[in-house]
């Protein structure tokens, strides 16, 4: 069973207005409206914090090892591509 907890915040009265419209428009309490509001919010900034971290990884130039397994697999691929191709014109 969900439990929600009640709590009490203060607006700007243009802010509360909009509030209301938008639980008007959606045919929602203004309590769901805030909740799914903080919900993206939430997921975005955590979204904006992994890209922010997924960045700073690949920001750093590959190590010795990084490059020669990076080298290996662009050249796995290039030799697949050709099979790809050649088989495609066997097929035509």
């Amino acid at each position: 069973m969900s439990h929600n907890v009640k709590t009490a915040i203060s607006l700007e009265p243009s802010l509360f207005e909009a509030l209301v419209d938008e639980a008007r428009k959606r045919r929602l309490s203004r309590s769901q409206v805030l909740a799914q509001a903080l919900e993206e919010h939430l997921a975005r900034r955590n979204s904006r914090e992994l890209l922010e971290e997924l960045n700073a990884v690949y920001a750093e130039e590959p190590d010795e090892e990084e490059r020669a397994w990076l080298a290996f697999t662009k050249e796995q691929m290039r030799r697949i591509l050709v099979e790809e191709d050649a088989e495609e014109e066997k097929a035509s």
